[in-house]
């Protein structure tokens, strides 16, 4: 995504890999660990702001399609699997081989002085 043309696409790449790399991991698994502190259920479909446009309208509107609590979606073992894997796709890129293909070889066999006559 980083060599991408579009530049937007190529930025969100470039803050995924810098905050993922420069985040520890520890760090990164206790606020994987404790999501379901901050949010206690995850309200899934309908309309954004629904509550909030309801309210100003003076309706009781619901556009939830399903919710699921955080702690049986969010366990300890899914929390710290998410939190090491987004932290080891932002390694798996190496900015030096992207291009590596291109250039030719530091140490050609030619460039030997023994085999220059």
């Amino acid at each position: 995504m980083r060599l991408s043309p579009n530049p937007v696409l190529s930025g969100v790449a470039w803050l995924y890999t810098w905050f993922f790399r420069a985040v520890p991991r520890l760090v990164l698994a206790i606020l994987f660990g404790n999501m379901g502190i901050l949010y206690a259920h995850y309200r899934i479909g309908g309309v954004p702001f629904a509550g909030q446009l309801g309210d100003l309208m003076g309706v009781d509107m619901d556009a939830t399609l399903f919710t699921v609590d955080a702690r049986t979606l969010l366990t300890g073992f899914m929390a710290g699997l998410l939190a090491l894997s987004l932290s080891e796709a932002a390694y798996m890129h190496v900015p030096d081989a992207d291009h590596a293909a291109d250039r030719p070889p530091a140490g050609d066999a030619c460039d030997h002085p023994a085999d220059r006559q």
